[in-house]
C-alpha cells in the first residue's frame, strides 16, 4: 500500500495524487490509502474524482486513525506520499520515517529542506509525480535506499533527545542573555 496520512484537505493536494496515480497506470495490486479526517464536502469531491478516474478499487479511505491503527498503516505502507501545497513542518513525515516507511513529498513541505540528496522531494508538477510513480515508486531497491538515506539523516537531526537537548541549550542561552541585560 501507499499512504497519505493526515487531515485530508485541498492543501494536501490529494487531487494531484489521484491524477498522477491514474496517469502512471500502476498495477492493479497497488493501493492508495487516504487516512485522516476529511470535511464531508471535500470527501464527496474526492470520491467523484476517484470514480471518474476509474480508481475506485485502488483508492481507499479509512477516516481518522490513531494509536495502533496508525502504527499498523505506517508499518505496512511502502511509501508515505505528501504532495502538499504547503506544510509548516510535516510531523507525519517524521512519523513515517521513524516507522521505516519511505517517503515522497513535495518541495513545499518545510521538512524537505533537511532531506539529503537521493530522497524523493518532488516539485508540484504532474510529470514529476507520474515519473516517480512509474519509474521509482515500484522499484523495491530504490524504496529501501530512499528509506535508509532519509531515515539516517532525519532521525539523527530530529530524534526527541536531540531536539530536547537543542531546546535546553537555547533556553539556557536566552536566560543568560536576559539576566545580563
Amino acid at each position: 500500500i501507499e499512504l497519505l496520512l493526515g487531515r485530508l484537505h485541498p492543501l494536501k493536494n490529494v487531487d494531484l495524487l489521484i491524477d498522477s496515480w491514474k496517469a502512471a497506470k500502476l498495477p492493479d495490486d497497488w493501493h492508495l490509502v487516504l487516512a485522516g479526517p476529511c470535511d464531508p464536502e471535500y470527501r464527496r469531491h474526492l470520491y467523484v474524482r476517484i470514480e471518474e478516474s476509474g480508481l475506485g478499487k485502488n483508492v481507499h479511505f479509512t477516516g481518522k486513525v490513531f494509536g495502533a491503527d496508525k502504527s499498523y498503516l505506517l508499518r505496512r505502507a511502502n511509501w508515505f506520499l505528501l504532495p502538499s501545497h504547503h506544510e509548516n513542518f510535516g510531523i507525519a513525515v517524521l512519523e513515517a520515517i521513524a516507522a521505516k516507511c519511505a517517503v515522497a513529498i513535495s518541495d513545499q513541505v518545510y521538512l524537505s529542506d533537511y532531506f539529503p540528496d537521493g530522497c524523493e522531494v518532488l516539485p508540484l508538477q504532474h510529470p514529476a509525480w507520474i515519473d516517480f510513480m512509474k519509474n521509482r515508486m515500484t522499484n523495491d531497491s530504490h524504496r529501501k535506499s530512499v528509506m535508509t538515506k532519509c531515515r539516517n539523516e532525519l532521525i539523527q537531526r530530529f530524534e526527541i533527545d536531540v531536539v530536547s537537548n537543542s531546546w535546553v541549550v537555547s533556553l539556557r542561552a536566552a536566560a543568560a542573555t536576559a539576566t545580563r541585560g
